[in-house]
């Protein structure tokens, strides 16, 4: 019965699905949810849950659904985004200036450096292109990052850049590489 399915669900997941359900029948919205319960030989896994309610003169008669074990896709889908966060988080914090861009040159992500010595904010940066924020680039520059598109690695070891906060040119280890 049902409450006895509930009880297979994590007590969190429990409460989710017991509103869910009981909106499908007094509200006829219809759910699909991934959840985590614990199968019958004790192994926690996620599923996902879909519930359509039927009506009959305005009253639910059944909630027709499917439980789908998706735990192999999901554990995908988190092992991805823990990657990530780990990038992000190599990335924000390296003790270097850097920025990772797309393939459009579109800012992916900085480092905090990236932001203190280029006075700006990740939040003003991220999925902005590198050439319109950065203004007049001449082509010998664009050149690079383009090149870098193409696969090929480029490093300067003094390369001097004047930017509109500083009195004085600035030297830069200049290293533009492909990441993907």
């Amino acid at each position: 019965n049902f409450e006895n399915a509930m009880g297979f669900y994590t007590p969190e997941d429990q409460k989710k699905m017991d509103y869910l359900f009981k909106r499908a029948v007094t509200e006829g919205l219809s759910y699909d949810e991934e959840v985590q319960l614990t199968r019958a030989d004790g192994v926690l896994i996620w599923v996902r849950v879909k519930g359509i309610p039927e009506f009959e003169n305005g009253k639910c008669i059944k909630v027709t659904g499917i439980i789908q074990d998706i735990e192999r896709s999901k554990k995908i889908v988190l092992d991805l985004a823990a990657k990530e966060a780990m990038l992000q988080s190599f990335i924000r914090y390296a003790p270097v200036s850097i920025a990772m861009f797309d393939s459009q040159l579109n800012y992916l992500s900085l480092s905090q450096n990236w932001e203190k010595e280029f006075v700006t904010n990740s939040a003003d940066l991220i999925g902005k292109n590198f050439f319109q924020i950065a203004g007049e680039v001449p082509y010998s520059r664009k050149k690079i990052y383009l090149r870098a598109l193409l696969g090929i690695a480029y490093k300067e070891e003094n390369f001097t850049m004047v930017l509109p906060h500083q009195d004085e040119p600035q030297h830069y280890v200049l290293e533009v590489t492909p990441w993907y």
